[in-house]
């Protein structure tokens, strides 16, 4: 029965991966950025722009990078280094403040983007996208500095004390290495920028899988070699020795490549922990292109796609470098096959399989791999899953909004309470101490921390705070703060908020009542010490909240449970001065 309602869940879905795919590759955006990438990198400069309407184009080139791993040779430059530290130090604030895991790049493409960033030239660039829509791309090595360019523009416009600098931002790699590891891939999840990020990746091509081997098995001039292609077709007299590999060295590479994709594809499907060897792990979004056309998946499977594509129809013929550099061909030649492919296909078999079926089966052929391909079967399950696990957030955001509509008339319902309650004591001690029994009963505003402690729960398992709050407030809390601390610190109210701000702060007001029982009870100076701090720090707190108006009006009601312990506290320090 549950495999029944699953294929019938399947049959109402539709595949959608070819589709955005298609989308992608008839549009001009490909071809423009690749041309702009081809500019940067034959030009040898640090960047190209361009200008389309209100659009700007700016490609980013990794030839210095290239150059500085082929003089250097040392393999540590894929190393990977906290993107806050050293000169980078404020550059990514939004993604290097999360707590957890610490979030590292790559060492070579950070320490080019922080010499770039300091130049007036970049500067200058920063300045005339304000208030534009931009794209930022690169190719190879050039794409991972396109990637920090524009995760420094999305931190930017992300905090407060940063001027907004862009009306949209959209950053397109090609065949580039990857540049984060799972945590650099967690925070651009949690701040919501997959989208802003397409990451081109050709079936054969060996870069974007690379950084998934063993670091210190990576040859520095390898990669130096396929970056520089295009400023050595460029400029004959810069000499630039191909890669003489023989067919069993390069079946060889493509072997190791393969088995170490793999091994992170089965990581990446059972959830299980990143090995030592490397800590990178792709973000954003994923365009897997063939001559057959393009499908777009996002990063929770990109490491299972990239390693099925990589081990189908491969030859030991073909050329590593052309296989780096034959994005102007996909880009041209993709569009030109698509309308007709997909016509032929759907005429020939697709009409008589479901619509789901019909899309898998289209972005099976899309990304090169083939209905009947070695990796059909892994691939078909790869998209499944991806569908499952998109489906998941929208249909969350489905019944969140339904359990809003719900909560509506509830919260209209506490305002109501707020308002009639007696102006003498505020609506939170009228509900604790039940002042009128039939408002309480229809009243539903924050039932878990007034009935704790109206309950006298606190007595026996311990304050709200500590005993009674569930880890998710915690979590939302500290998040909060987190996003709202610039903010914060210079706005003051004119008038008092309408709800306090702070959520658990009559849950503070009922410890503070508590500690100042024990201080007239405790013996022990030691402690006595300690609760007379708790004490002055939570009157250093409240006022400031006071004083800012961040609190409701009811706070200070005459008769409220503040105000009552405000009185408390100056007659006990009163007649402690006297002792």
């Amino acid at each position: 029965m549950e495999g029944g309602r699953k294929k019938e869940e399947e049959n109402s879905m539709f595949e959608t991966s070819h589709v955005l795919g298609s989308l992608l590759a008839s549009s001009p955006l490909l071809a423009q950025a690749w041309q702009q990438c081809k500019l940067a990198d034959g030009g040898g400069s640090s960047f190209a722009a361009a200008r389309y309407g209100d659009t700007v184009c700016v490609a980013f080139s990794g030839v210095h990078a290239a150059l500085s791993v082929a003089e250097g040779g040392d393999a540590e430059v894929f190393g990977a280094v906290p993107i806050d530290g050293g000169a980078a130090r404020g550059m990514f604030a939004t993604l290097a403040g999360g707590e957890g895991e610490e979030v590292l790049v790559q060492a070579l493409a950070l320490h080019v983007f922080v010499a770039l960033y300091n130049t007036p030239e970049f500067q200058m660039l920063l300045e005339d996208t304000k208030n534009k829509t931009v794209i930022f791309t690169g190719h190879s090595i050039g794409g991972s500095i396109a990637s920090l360019a524009a995760l420094h523009l999305l931190c930017s416009s992300s905090c407060s004390s940063f001027p907004s600098s862009t009306t949209s931002l959209l950053c397109i790699t090609f065949g580039s290495p990857l540049l984060g590891n799972q945590a650099l891939s967690r925070a651009i999840l949690r701040e919501r920028w997959c989208g802003n990020f397409c990451h081109v990746v050709a079936q054969h091509d060996i870069m974007p899988r690379l950084l998934f081997c063993p670091l210190n098995s990576i040859s520095p001039h390898l990669v130096a070699n396929l970056q520089l292609q295009q400023f050595a077709m460029r400029h004959p007299q810069f000499a630039m020795p191909t890669l003489q590999l023989s067919d069993e060295e390069k079946a060889e590479l493509h072997k190791f490549i393969s088995m170490h994709t793999g091994a992170a594809a089965m990581e990446q499907k059972f959830s299980a922990v990143a090995q030592d060897r490397n800590p990178y792990r792709p973000f954003g979004s994923y365009a897997l292109c063939s001559m057959e056309g393009a499908v777009c998946i996002d990063s929770s499977v990109a490491v299972q796609m990239l390693y099925v594509t990589f081990v189908t129809a491969w030859t030991a013929d073909s050329s590593i470098e052309a296989q780096h550099l034959c994005y102007g061909d996909l880009v041209v030649q993709m569009p030109q096959h698509l309308l007709l492919k997909k016509r032929i296909l759907i005429e020939k078999d697709e009409a008589t399989k479901s619509n789901y079926d019909a899309g898998i089966s289209l972005a099976l052929r899309a990304s090169g791999i083939g209905v009947k391909g070695i990796g059909a079967m892994a691939a078909c399950e790869c998209l499944k899953m991806s569908k499952r696990m998109g489906r998941s957030p929208n249909l969350n955001c489905a019944n969140l909004a339904l359990r809003l509509g719900k909560i509506t008339p509830c919260r209209a319902q506490i305002e109501w309470y707020k308002a009639s309650c007696d102006d003498d004591m505020g609506y939170y001690d009228s509900f604790k101490l039940r002042k009128s029994p039939k408002k309480d009963s229809k009243a539903n505003m924050n039932r878990i921390k007034l009935e704790y402690y109206r309950n006298q729960n606190h007595k026996g398992k311990g304050h709200y705070l500590t005993h009674g709050r569930e880890r998710r407030y915690k979590v939302f809390d500290r998040w909060w703060k987190g996003k709202d601390n610039v903010e914060s610190s210079n706005f003051k109210r004119s008038k008092f908020a309408g709800l306090t701000q702070d959520s658990c702060f009559w849950a503070k007001v009922e410890e503070a009542k508590e500690w100042i029982e024990d201080v007239r009870n405790e013996t022990d100076s030691i402690k006595l010490a300690q609760l007379w701090k708790k004490l002055n720090n939570f009157e250093s707190y409240s006022k400031q909240l006071v004083e800012r108006k961040d609190v409701s009006i009811d706070v200070l009601a005459p008769h409220s449970s503040y105000s009552l312990w405000v009185e408390e506290w100056k007659d006990l320090k009163l007649k402690w001065c006297s002792k």
